[in-house]
């Protein structure tokens, strides 16, 4: 079987890249999906190019200021619900304050319309009256 040519250009120092068997459904590697063959064999080249101690290296971190994954987890969680909360309180406060708005326009309208009503009525009884009490 021919190789392809390589997609990528690796420099002269980088490994080339290794074909990689993907594991069948039935062995020890298929029931892990992280850490399978092709994992197993990037994290090689990787730490081939970068040194041996690259998985150490980095800032020390104690015990008292690692977090765990479920604790990271909820924190993010808790400070996107704090801020959907704070959102939500505050259209809660525009929506009060529309409500009110429109309330009171809901008064003033219902007001103009018994006015209006009222206003009519008495032109009505205005205008009987004086046909009513013409010549007789």
């Amino acid at each position: 079987m021919s190789q392809a040519a390589p997609l990528h250009k690796f420099s002269p120092s980088a490994a080339p890249p290794r074909i990689v068997r993907v594991p069948s459904a039935g062995s020890d590697e298929a029931g892990n999906p992280l850490f399978n063959a092709q994992f197993m064999g990037v994290l090689q080249q990787s730490l081939a190019r970068q040194g041996a101690d690259a998985l150490t290296k980095g800032a020390s971190v104690t015990e008292e200021e690692r977090t765990s994954a479920v604790e990271e987890v909820l924190g993010t969680a808790l400070m996107q619900s704090k801020h959907t909360l704070k959102m939500l309180q505050q259209w809660r406060h525009q929506i009060d304050s529309q409500i009110a708005a429109q309330e009171k326009q809901v008064g003033r309208m219902e007001f103009a319309l018994n006015k209006a009503r009222n206003d009519a009525a008495y032109m009505k009884a205005l205008k009987d009256m004086v046909y009513d009490s013409g010549p007789e």
